[in-house]
């Protein structure tokens, strides 16, 4: 009987996640600068066909002496883009927001202690040690470093 062994390395699972992880974030990236070139295309297309498109879909055909040119056609496509579309989502959101004041929570809880606050109190304490062993000496003055 042949006993066959395999010693399973763990650098070849490495280098295989090393390269999925770049192609994702690569994936993701190029996603999102393909979304902010869209615009920049379509501008491009424009200028290159704009007299087809101003003789094709423009909405000021009847009214020359407004020299639209197509231009109305590219305001149109441009605010069907995700990124207009969402600025006007929260334009609008925002407007509809009701104005909520939390006074009553300030007379419920007048000092809420903050973690921050802990937290850094907590480091000082244990650079330094505790806050009753440091001295506090305040005349009023600034202090200077002792002169020799």
């Amino acid at each position: 009987m042949i006993l066959v062994t395999y010693k399973f390395e763990w650098n070849i699972i490495f280098v295989v996640v090393q390269r999925l992880i770049r192609i994702v974030f690569l994936s993701i990236a190029l996603i999102y600068i393909g979304g902010m070139c869209y615009q920049v295309g379509y501008f491009a297309y424009f200028k290159a066909n704009q007299d087809a498109i101003a003789e094709k879909y423009c909405v000021n055909k009847a009214k020359p002496e407004m020299h639209c040119n197509g231009h109305c056609h590219l305001q149109k496509e441009l605010k069907n883009t995700q990124i207009f579309a969402e600025d006007d989502e929260r334009n609008e959101s925002n407007e509809q927001l009701p104005q909520l004041e939390l006074n009553f929570l300030v007379a419920i809880f007048p000092e809420i202690p903050s973690w921050s606050d802990s937290l850094s109190a907590r480091f000082l304490e244990l650079a330094w040690g505790p806050e009753e062993d440091v001295q506090h000496v305040d005349n009023g003055s600034y202090w200077h470093p002792p002169r020799v």
